[in-house]
């Protein structure tokens, strides 16, 4: 004797277990039909789910390059600037020369359109144990290796140093 529960009839006459029959003997004609299509209902769904799930891994991807980019320059500009500083500091060295130096670095590093200030400028005026700053500045449009950036959009990247003078002028 058969008993329905949810839809479902018990399997007591040919099983001991209390659990609905799964088969498609035991459902209606209009569950046949459905058990059998029920594959092929589930065919688009990893497009779908790939379709919502993309735009936010690729915003991520580019981000993390943007930002990487960024923190990649700002490496680049403190170590021209240290360098620039270094050259400025020992002596023998002008202003113009240091700045050429520091351009020529970043040139090497593919990293265009930087400005570059000395201080004190003339050097010769800096007396042994002054400071003599190098402040490098580019913006990040000039150094972006996407299109459009996200996150740096109208920001310029500096990097600054300062070293006291080893020689006077």
């Amino acid at each position: 004797m058969a008993t329905h529960l949810s839809g479902f009839r018990l399997c007591q006459s040919r099983c001991a277990s209390p659990r609905p029959c799964r088969s498609t003997r035991d459902l209606p004609a209009s569950a046949t039909i459905w058990a059998r299509i029920s594959p092929n209902r589930h065919r688009g769904v990893a497009a779908v789910e790939f379709a919502v799930v993309a735009p936010v891994l690729f915003l991520l991807i580019l981000g993390m390059i943007d930002v990487g980019r960024a923190l990649m320059v700002q490496n680049m500009l403190t170590n021209a600037a240290r360098d620039g500083a270094r050259a400025a500091s020992l002596g023998g060295a002008t202003a113009v020369e240091v700045e050429a130096q520091v351009v020529s670095f970043l040139a090497g590093s593919n990293v265009p359109g930087s400005s570059v200030t000395v201080t004190p400028n003339p050097l010769t005026s800096a007396a042994v144990g002054d400071p003599v700053t190098v402040d490098v500045q580019v913006p990040y449009s000039a150094v972006s290796w996407l299109p459009s950036s996200f996150f740096f959009k109208g920001v310029t990247l500096d990097s600054t140093i300062v070293m006291r003078s080893e020689t006077g002028q």
